[in-house]
This record gives C-alpha cells, structure tokens and sequence, in this order.
C-alpha cells in the first residue's frame, strides 16, 4: 500500500514536473526565440522587429508566429522578410508510428525579398553561396539503398496572401500567391502522393496550377493543369543580349499536361493546349518585328525525352499568325509583311524514333516584300493569296502536293546607277566587309557550307524534295522601268497561265513539264512549254513556243550605244525551240521582223541629213526584206550559254552576214488610185528604187485627239488597210515646237521641252492604233509604233508620218 502510494506520488511530481516546463517553455519561448533569431541575424547586418511574436506551445507541438518581420540594418522601413501568421502543429505521438503527421500548417500574410546582382543571390537579406562553393566529392547511394524511418503525412498546408518579389540586376519581378493548398501529401524516399491548386499572380498576369503527384521509386504520374494570362514580355528583356532593345507583348497559355516517369524516360501528354501572343515587338540590331497575333491550339499533343536525349514529338495541332511586318531601324523601311499565315491539319509523328512534320493546308494572304513607305514606288513583290497543300517534312526529304499562288504581282524600278530603288537599304557595307570580324565570320560559313556539301555529296543523297504542282490562281503582273537607259524603259507583262510538275529529286531523269502563257504591254503576247530534269545530274531543259508583237523602238536604249543606232520600228515575232543540257544549248530561232527600220542615235529631228545617211544597217536589213517589207530568218542556236559570244552581239553579228550575201529582192507596186488622198507613190534614192508613201496627217498644234477634219483620212486609211491585207505600216508620230507653245521652227534643246514632246506624239500614235484597231477591226500586228521624233523646220506642221 505504502509502495502504491509512492509511485502515484512521483508520478503526479513527474508529471507536474513536465507541466511545468511546458508552462515555462510556453511562456518564455518568445523571447528565447527571439533572441537566439536575433543572434543569428546580426551576423547578416539583419533585425527582427520588437512585434515580432515567436511562440511554441509543447503540450501541442504548436508553433504559432505573428507579425514577424526582418529587415537590413541600413534600410529599417523596407523589410526583407515578413510574415502575419504561421500556425504549424505537429502529432508527436504519431513518430512512435514511424510517421510525420502534420494536422495544421497555415501561412497568412508571407513577404520574401530575393535579388540577384550579376549573379550573387541574396534571399531575405541573406547572401547564399554559389552551388561551385557548396561541391564536394561525395559518394551518392542509390535511393533503393536508403531507408527513410519516417513517412511524412499533410492532410493540408495553406499559404495565402503572401508575395514573393524577385530582383534581377535592378529588375522587378513579383509573385503574389493569393492561394496555395497542399492537400493529402504522404510522402515517403520511394513513394509521394500529394494535390497542389496554386491561384496566383506573375508580375501582374494571372496563374492559376493544380497539380496531382502519385509517385513510386521515380515512376508514375504527375496531372499539371496550367493556366497563365497576359504575361508582359518586356519585365523579362534583361534576360536577354543587350542587342534586343525591344522585347514587348503579352502572351497567355493554357494547357492540361499529364507526365508520366517510366523506366528513366518522360512523357508529357498534352491535352486542351492554348499559346497565345499578342502585340508581339522585338528589336535586335536594327531589325524589327511586329506580330499582332499568334495562336497555337493542340488537343492531342505527347513529347517524349528519353535516355539517349532523343526528343520525339507526337499530336496534331494547328497554327496561326497575323498582322506580321519586319522592317530595318524604320517601319518605312518594311522588308516582309502579310496579314496572316494559316496552318491546318499539324500532324507530328515519330515513326522509329524520327520527328515527321505534316501539315495539311498552308496559307499566307495579303504579303507583300521590301517596300520603302517614304516613296511612291510600290512594294518589289506582293501576293493576295499562296496556298501549299499537303506538306511533309523529314530528315529524309520535304514533299508538296500542290502549291497555288494568287495576285501576285513584281515590280522593278531601276535608277540611273542600276540599283533597284524598291529594294529596302539594310544598312549593308558597299565596300565589303568591315574590320570587326566580318571576313572572320564569312570565311567560317564558307567553311561550314563546304563541310555540309561535302556530307551530302557522300551520304545524305537520300534527301528527296519534291513537288506535285505548281499553278497559278489568277494572274502574275510584272512592271520593269529601268531610268538607267534614255529613254527610261517600261513594260508591263502579265502572265496567265503558269503550271509545272510534278518534280521529284528522287526521280532524276523523269521529265517534267511547264506550260507558260501571257501578254506584254496591249499587243504583245507568248505562250512556251517544255520539260525539266532540273535534279539530273546534269540538269536538262526542253523549251518550245513563240512571242510575237514585241514593239522593238522600245529596247533601243538597250543597243544604240553599242551599235550608234535606234531602232525607229518594227516589230519582233520569235518561235523558239530549244534544248539545254548543262551550259550546251541546241535548238533553232524562227525569227521574224515586221517593218524594221534604224535611224542614228539621240537623232530626234524627223529627215534630219544622220537620219538619211548614217544608218547603213538598213540597206543590209532591206536585202533581207520580203516584198511585204519584213525580215524573216531561222537561226540554229548551238553552243556554250557561258561564251561571251552568246546572246544580242551574236545574232546581230549573224544578221548582218546574211544580210550581205542575200539577193536584193523587188518591191511589187500596186495600184493605189482609189486611195489618192491617202497615199503617193514616188522615186527614192538610195534604199529602194520605187517607193509606196502614205500621206502625213497633220494636227493642230498641242492636240493629241482625233480630230473631225480627219475623218476622210480615216476613212480610206481604213479602208486601204481591209483591201491590202498583206501590207504593214509603220505610225511614225513627228511633233513640232507648236505643240508646245513656242516660236516655229525654234530648235529644241532643252531635256524637259523634248520629254514633253515626244510624249505629245506617243500619245497622238496611241490614239490613232486604238481607233483603228476598235473602230476598224484593224489587226494590231499591221499597225507599228515607232520612236516620236521632232522636227524643228519652219514649215514644219505637227503630224503623223505612215511608211510601209
């Protein structure tokens, strides 16, 4: 009895005892804490606050924090730490379970400051050391070689209305955790199981994450739903070179992700997937680019990362881009823009292990290519609408099934230098490379382009491309002006038809064929086709067609400072059927010159005495004419396309030989009397000994119109034209100082007063081939316009000349 009422004794002492410790640790904690926190700080220059409350209740293994704050020495008012509430509670009882069994962990109100300055990192005032300061040689044990006693056990943490704010060299980013919840972790070394909802701001964007872990010995399953909305690129340009000086836009992304850990491979299945930019702007070294949007949507997307560091890619998507535009320092100086660029139907598949790109349909409308906006000179190249169907992609090769393209249109604008005046100045060295390292760079791509030509030649022939069709929509308009010739040079060719294919570089010497059709200028017109093997390794091309109704007074700014001549008419018909095999050429030109006729160079006076004597190429030329005034020839073209020989000089060369040796043939004169007012016949010396001459008709000075004092002219004009079927004539428009309001018979000097008058005549020669041809169904091909001229005699009366 006695020993019972001992043992009860010391154990109500023991107890009391321990309560009283508790009660004392409980009560005294505070200020234990704080000390020994303060203690630790001061050696980081940092103060805990006098509010600051710390307490610990041991009958709950109960850790309750208030209004705790830490901030540096130097700077009191700015805390780079703080936090309003923490509630922690731990089951002690439980660790005889071999368990960590946390009932209550709540965080309310948590500030943490972190900066980074030229990579030190600095987190709550405290600097932490490089990870090269913290590696030592350790061995590491595998994981199935460790036992963990203890199994760790959460049924929730809470972390909310707390902040993080990161500082990168002076840059501020912030991340403000409205809600963070972690329910039902149990985590053990070999197994974890835990739900985690984060609802939270990125420096001002909303993130929303839910994860799901369900881990065993680093395999299994981890659920990822992300939510990210209208991020600012810029916060995040002081990551990147200091050569990028704009970095703007705002991108979203959204997305449903499952990881799955196997056998020390990834896999991420994608599901649900939205990337969205916005107002995207980047500048790096002058060159500049704009995107107003771009969306990418995928509902089935699965990456997989293996242990060979293969990535492989499988899913479909779909992929569009808008209001796109890059330009160089200026956005006048735009080098490519297009209002949107549409791919369907992305399918990713890696078959054995090889990343396969397909897309179904691709579409880019409304582009258009270096178009300097400070000047009237339209873009250099522009499309409404280029669509490719069924594109394949793969390191074996790139295939496309068809390739359309719609209003595409090119326009060339040469100054007096050559240089194309819509081509956007980027800025380039005329004079070469500079001293900066550019030879350096260049000889190391050169480097780099025979080292890949040198792996293809030996084992990648295997690379196919290949294309089904090529086809226009619509019509392809092409302007050339070039003002490096006088007079400035135009044309306008439009080309309606154009169809290849199919080409297939693994089927080399299979033929493949191309059909071309189109006009030039009103009257002109062509129409080739042909076959390529442009893959053979000797690339091989047939070619067969014709253009005829080429105007030639328009190409003598090309010639008359070669030859001192201008061609004042005629026109070019030219059927051509050639082949190509590597540089050879073989083939015949069947040539035809309707109503030719040269005169001297820069010789603007209208029978001026150069005018009369110094063209002796058009008596080798009238040797050569038929008796309806043309030349016609077939010319064999045979030889090297590279020989200085080939090309203008040549067949000029050969038209003068043949011209030397052919008969001279007579000009039959037919009786022209019911036309008398229209027509004389007369004796000239010189080129031919008979000679049909339609008569001037003349103008009242500066009128360019059809006038009604014309009309009988006209009349039997048109009607010498329907009965003579086989006669051409040549429009040769003279204009005179009254045209332009000065003296008669004032010699023209001046640039501009010459320019005004032979746009004068052109016009006058324009109008009356139109009348012609609508009014009088006259064919176009017997009408010629030749180069205006002036004529500053006197007596001299504005008109328009004819010769047949």
């Amino acid at each position: 009895m006695l020993m019972g009422s001992t043992i009860k004794k010391i154990t109500m002492y023991f107890l009391l005892f321990y309560f009283t410790l508790y009660c004392f640790i409980w009560a005294i904690s505070p200020t234990i804490i704080q000390y020994y926190i303060s203690d630790y700080l001061e050696q980081y220059q940092l103060v805990l606050s006098n509010e600051s409350s710390i307490r610990y209740n041991p009958f709950l293994a109960h850790l309750e924090i208030n209004d705790l704050q830490v901030a540096k020495v130097s700077d009191l008012e700015t805390p780079v730490f703080s936090l309003k509430e923490l509630d922690l509670e731990v089951r002690l009882y439980q660790l005889f379970k071999e368990q960590v069994y946390v009932s209550e962990f709540i965080i309310d109100g948590l500030y943490l400051n972190i900066q980074s300055i030229k990579g030190d990192i600095e987190v709550a005032g405290v600097n932490l050391p490089l990870s090269s300061e913290l590696d030592t040689p350790t061995e590491t044990n595998k994981s199935d070689d460790i036992a963990l006693p203890f199994r760790l056990d959460m049924p929730e943490l809470t972390l909310k209305n707390s902040k993080l704010e990161l500082f990168v060299d002076d840059s501020p980013h912030s991340l403000k955790l409205k809600s963070f919840v972690i329910t039902d972790l149990g985590a053990t070394l070999n197994e974890q199981d835990l739900l985690l909802q984060i609802d939270s701001e990125v420096d001002q964007s909303s993130l929303s994450l839910d994860i799901k872990a369900d881990l065993d010995k680093g395999n299994g399953l981890v659920s990822v739903d992300l939510k990210l909305s209208k991020i600012e690129l810029n916060r995040f340009k002081h990551f990147l070179p200091e050569s990028v000086t704009i970095f703007e836009g705002l991108v979203s992304y959204e997305g449903k992700h499952t990881i799955n850990f196997k056998d020390k491979n990834i896999e991420v299945s994608v599901k649900e997937l939205s990337l969205l930019s916005e107002n995207i702007d980047i500048e790096q070294d002058g060159y500049h680019l704009t995107l107003g949007q771009k969306q990418f949507n995928s509902n089935a997307l699965q990456i997989t990362s293996t242990t060979e560091d293969d990535l492989l890619v499988d899913g479909k998507a779909t992929l569009s881009l808008s209001d796109y535009k890059t330009f160089y320092k200026s956005e006048e100086q735009t080098l490519a823009a297009f209002s949107r660029l549409h791919l369907t139907e992305i399918e990713l598949t890696s078959p054995e292990g090889i990343n396969n790109l397909a897309v179904g349909d691709i579409s880019l409308s409304d582009a258009f290519f270096s178009d300097n906006i400070r000047n009237d000179i339209p873009a250099l190249a522009k499309f409404s609408l280029l669509n490719i169907k069924q594109t394949k992609l793969s390191p074996k090769g790139v295939s496309f099934n068809e390739i359309n393209v719609a209003g595409l249109s090119i326009d060339a604008q040469l100054n007096k230098e050559k240089e194309l005046l819509n081509l956007v100045d980027m800025g380039m060295n005329p004079n070469g490379p500079d001293e900066s390292g550019e030879p350096a760079r260049i000889a190391s791509l050169e480097e780099k382009i025979e080292s890949k030509a040198a792996v293809d030649s030996e084992g990648n022939r295997d690379f196919s491309i290949a294309l089904g069709k090529f086809k226009l929509a619509n019509d392809i308009n092409i302007h050339v002006t070039d003002s490096s010739v006088q007079p400035v040079y135009q044309r306008h060719v439009i080309i309606n038809t154009l169809d290849a294919g199919p080409f297939d570089s693994q089927t080399p010497d299979k033929e493949s064929p191309f059909s071309l059709l189109g006009k030039s200028d009103k009257y002109a017109n062509f129409e080739f086709s042909g076959t390529a093997k442009p893959f053979a390794e000797m690339p091989a091309y047939h070619l067969d067609g014709f253009i005829k109704e080429v105007s030639l007074p328009g190409i003598s700014a090309y010639i008359k400072e070669a030859l001192q001549y201008e061609i004042q008419s005629g026109q070019l018909d030219l059927g051509i059927n050639v082949s190509l095999n590597g540089n050879e050429i073989d083939g015949d030109a069947d040539v035809l010159l309707r109503g030719i006729e040269l005169t001297a160079a820069d010789d603007h006076e209208s029978g001026s005495l150069n005018d009369q004597t110094s063209v002796p190429f058009n008596i080798a030329l009238g040797m050569l004419k038929d008796s309806d005034g043309n030349v016609e020839l077939s010319l064999p073209l045979s030889g090297d396309i590279n020989s200085p020989s080939f090309g203008l000089s040549g067949f000029m060369t050969l038209l003068i030989k043949q011209a030397t040796i052919a008969a001279a043939k007579d000009y039959l004169i037919t009786t022209f009397v019911p036309y008398a007012s229209v027509v004389s016949i007369s004796i000239a010396a010189g080129e031919f000994a008979l000679k049909v001459r339609i008569n001037d008709m003349n103008y009242p000075p500066g009128k360019v119109d059809l006038q009604p004092e014309q009309s009988e002219f006209l009349n039997q004009f048109a009607e010498l034209m329907r009965d003579k079927e086989d006669i051409q004539v040549k429009l040769c428009p003279v204009a005179t100082a009254a045209d332009i309001s000065k003296q008669a018979g004032s010699e023209i000097t001046d640039k501009s007063d010459i320019k005004k008058l032979k746009r004068i005549s052109t016009k006058r020669a324009k109008a009356f081939k139109e009348y012609m041809i609508k009014k009088e169904k006259i064919e176009s091909s017997r009408l010629l316009l030749c180069t205006p001229q002036i004529n500053s005699d006197i007596d001299a009366k504005p008109s328009l000349t004819f010769s047949t």
